[in-house]
């Protein structure tokens, strides 16, 4: 299969699986496998705001849990739809090889896709064949330096210096929240106010699904 048409069969392999979009790189790690292929599920935010008793669920883990499985899904299909060898991988910098394919980094220090802002999922796959990479400039001077991403942090992670993670609440929550900044906790699992702020993002919000404290 030339090229071109290899690149649009593993795309609408991804498509199929109800991926938003895939993106393709040269894969930056080497070896057999040529190409980085990153797999785009968008979510739509929620506000967080949950009843008394209630605390609502980030939207973006149930897009990650959609990307984990349906990226496996993507590498059974590419091996036996197209024949070609695949294996999902962590091992590299997701945002900087996305730069490549457009997009921008924002100061909260997250990846910023053309369309869908920075409420994505990003999966990778390397891929056992060369697929022609998606080349575009890095989106210059998106960022309006308003700075309502500082100003919404509520641990103060954000500052003219850039995005501290030790500082980050999100982060605290994978090494442990400090006492201090537990009454900051507003959804499960994640933070997103400085997104919700942006301008960079888009404006469509949904309900959140909300979640008793008493049975958590």
């Amino acid at each position: 299969m030339e090229t071109n048409g290899l690149k649009e069969a593993i795309k609408k392999l991804a498509l199929d699986l109800s991926f938003d979009d895939i993106r393709f790189t040269e894969n930056p790690l080497g070896g057999e496998k040529k190409t980085a292929a990153f797999l785009i599920k968008r979510y739509i935010p929620s506000d967080g705001q949950a009843g008394e008793g209630e605390i609502a669920l980030s939207e973006y883990y149930p897009a990650s849990q959609f990307g984990y499985e349906n990226a496996l899904v993507f590498i059974a299909l590419l091996k036996s739809e197209l024949g070609l060898a695949a294996e999902a991988t962590n091992a590299m910098n997701y945002k900087k090889q996305m730069l490549t394919t457009g997009g921008t980094i924002g100061k909260n220090s997250l990846y910023y896709h053309p369309e869908f802002g920075s409420f994505i999922s990003m999966r990778c796959v390397l891929i056992g064949a060369e697929v022609l990479p998606d080349r575009e400039p890095e989106t210059k001077n998106l960022c309006a330096d308003c700075r309502r991403c500082a100003a919404a942090c509520p641990t103060g992670a954000i500052d003219g210096g850039g995005w501290t993670r030790e500082k980050c609440l999100r982060n605290m929550m994978s090494e442990g929240i400090p006492e201090s900044e537990r009454k900051k906790v507003y959804e499960l699992l994640g933070c997103e106010l400085c997104q919700l702020v942006c301008p960079m993002n888009p404006k469509e919000r949904k309900a959140p699904e909300t979640y008793s404290l008493l049975e958590i």
